[in-house]
């Protein structure tokens, strides 16, 4: 079995992304797994349609709380005694501006 692998311009292009953005994501360690070659990165496929259902939501409230479950684990968003629950958390997101 062959196994298809996608550059960074191929998986940015797939996307409608700037490829600086997977650059960012991979600094943040998010977005899909890829292999870093010498001078290269590539992803595979199936680590590709792996996200692509990670990703997949059935509606704008699980959206809003995979958003900002996503921005707690990168950081962007902290838990603290006066917000414990996803909802506040996404709030205050909000109100920082992080999220819409």
């Amino acid at each position: 079995m062959t196994t298809i692998h996608f550059d960074q311009l191929q998986l940015a292009e797939r996307w409608g992304l700037s490829p600086k953005t997977l650059e960012r994501w991979r600094v943040l360690g998010t977005g899909p797994k890829y292999i870093r070659l010498p001078g290269k990165v590539i992803y595979r496929l199936y680590d590709i349609e792996a996200y692509e259902n990670e990703c997949l939501v059935s509606s704008t409230a699980e959206y809003r709380k995979m958003e900002t479950v996503h921005a707690l684990r990168i950081g962007f968003a902290t838990t603290n005694s006066r917000s414990r629950s996803i909802d506040q958390a996404h709030d205050n997101l909000v109100a920082t501006g992080y999220v819409k």
